[in-house]
């Protein structure tokens, strides 16, 4: 797939382009996942393991978004999913306009999961909205565990949050109980994993609970 060079949108069409992804994605039974996360955290080696763990069972795209290059995307397209490559050159965010233009691709089109891979940071992506099914934090061990207190925002406006790199936890000094609480305090209906992406840990329930949210929405019926 060629990459895509995109402009930034302007922002007063950005609710109506991110409702009309929305749209699409009800429209599709697409479980589309907002990816969001600081350089490092472990994004894109989590997309790859779940890709593996269950790309028999469902059909996967992806939207990749990087500021400046396509690293990340050719490490996905070796395992045989759609994947779209936006380039933002610097902006700090995936905008809804970038991916309602990756969607031109029929390649992604009618997928049962996709993933938006967002720009490495975990200020400005949480603040855009779009059109996507879910937002997803992911956060790791080797990050600090102040977050819910400097970030609020992500764990405001996520469904899901992911702590990676768990295998570490014995090495570093990190209040795992304390962060989790102080993220549910700001959003008590947060969904909660702790796993390690690279060495499968707990990869398992994360990966059920994908297919379960997945077969949820190929059983709505639409109006």
């Amino acid at each position: 797939m060629n990459t895509k060079t995109l402009t930034h949108p302007k922002s007063r069409t950005k609710s109506e382009r991110a409702e009309a992804n929305r749209r699409l994605f009800a429209k599709q039974k697409t479980l589309a996942m907002n990816v969001i996360g600081s350089a490092g955290s472990g994004k894109t080696t989590l997309l790859e393991r779940t890709i593996e763990e269950i790309s028999e069972k469902v059909s996967i795209g992806v939207i990749e978004a990087d500021a400046h290059n396509a690293l990340d995307a050719q490490r996905l397209r070796k395992l045989h999913v759609p994947v779209a490559q936006v380039i933002t050159h610097g902006l700090c965010h995936l905008e809804p306009e970038m991916v309602s233009d990756a969607m031109k691709d029929k390649d992604l089109q009618g997928k049962e999961l996709l993933f938006l891979e967002n720009v490495g940071g975990v200020i400005c992506p949480p603040m855009i909205d779009l059109g996507e099914s879910m937002k997803v934090a992911v956060l790791s061990i080797a990050e600090e565990d102040s977050g819910p207190m400097k970030y609020p925002e992500l764990f405001k406006k996520s469904d899901v949050m992911v702590i990676n790199k768990i295998d570490l936890l014995q090495w570093v000094s990190y209040d795992l109980d304390g962060m989790t609480t102080h993220a549910l305090a700001l959003n008590p209906a947060l969904k909660i994993f702790q796993l390690s992406a690279s060495m499968g840990h707990g990869l398992r329930d994360w990966s059920t609970w994908l297919l379960h949210e997945i077969r949820k929405r190929q059983e709505v019926v639409l109006a």
